[in-house]
């Protein structure tokens, strides 16, 4: 047999006898020390193999201990710290483990804030920079969600408002081809409404879209040279770039505690200016733009027009 021949022989060898010890679950390093090598075989070969099989299964054994040691942290953290007020981007080694712990604790919790923990992975995938492509789906989910409880009702809003985001990109498309033959925007959305799938004809909520054209800041003659677009409810609804990438923590300088609401439960939110009225409200009741979603033990979550996040209670 000539030296090529051995060497083929072995490699093929050597192939065969790692899908065994894969399929088994076996440590495929250890397999390897009772193969019989020809002398020519290098020792560097070696050690580079057992170097990457080494890797591989310390890899897969961090996986088991730290993403349920980090849902752990996270049940430990109690669930406020599931929604905070402020949210950074995430790398995507990050965002897929916070995403794990996500799913983990969601087993846990009780079946009304379940879609406020979709929600939740849905939005840190957003301004984390994935794309639409990635989140859209579920947060189409939760725009079409039944339910009439406040936590779906509120999560239902904030998913409306990504979904028209991205409604309103798509519009987008038709306007700026209809501006590329005509060199103007059209004076209303009917005159491009044939491009449109019927889908987008209305916002996410079933109304009309708010349009108009504008001009260019500081030439008013040029009346048709911009468009302004968004849903009934959020005219002036950010796009979808700005609306990922600049965001602000919800920062808000009530004063919450536990009335005596003759056993029923709600919040009094108390402002801190001289003479601003008292405000005690249950849940699905909004205030400053803001709706109380559920009330836990010692905290509260809430909704803004297009996030979810939690706040403390005073005892």
């Amino acid at each position: 047999m000539t030296k090529p021949e051995v060497q083929n022989k072995f490699e093929r060898c050597k192939v065969q006898r790692f899908k065994t010890c894969f399929r088994k679950n076996r440590f495929p390093v250890l397999d390897f020390f009772h193969l019989n090598f020809p002398p020519f075989v290098s020792n560097f070969e070696l050690r580079v193999s057992n170097f990457n099989f080494r890797v591989t299964r310390v890899f897969r054994v961090l996986q088991l201990i730290v993403l349920p040691l980090f849902a752990a942290t996270l049940q430990a953290a109690d669930l406020p710290g599931l929604w905070p007020a402020q949210v950074s981007p995430l790398k995507k080694d990050a965002l897929a483990a916070q995403i794990s712990a996500l799913d983990t604790v969601a087993l846990d919790v009780p079946e009304t804030l379940k879609p406020a923990i979709e929600f939740q992975k849905a939005y840190l995938q957003i301004i984390s920079g994935e794309p639409a492509s990635v989140w859209r789906v579920a947060m189409d989910k939760l725009a079409a969600a039944p339910g009439g409880d406040p936590v779906a009702e509120g999560v239902r809003d904030g998913a409306r408002a990504w979904s028209a985001r991205l409604q309103m990109a798509d519009i987008g498309l038709a306007l700026r081809l209809y501006y590329r033959n005509q060199v103007r925007f059209p004076a209303t959305l009917s005159e491009i409404e044939n491009n449109l799938p019927q889908n987008l004809r209305k916002d996410p909520w079933g109304e009309p879209w708010i349009y108009k054209p504008t001009a260019p800041q500081g030439f008013e003659h040029l009346a048709t040279q911009r468009y302004q677009l968004g849903p009934t409810r959020y005219p002036n609804l950010t796009p979808l770039p700005e609306a990922a990438t600049l965001r602000k923590p919800e920062s808000h300088s009530w004063t919450i505690s536990l009335p005596d609401a003759a056993g029923k439960k709600a919040l009094e939110f108390r402002s801190p200016e001289k003479g601003a009225a008292v405000s005690i409200i249950q849940p699905g009741g909004k205030i400053d733009g803001c709706s109380l979603l559920y009330i836990g033990d010692n905290w509260a979550l809430m909704a803004g027009d297009d996030r979810v996040f939690a706040v403390g209670i005073n005892k």
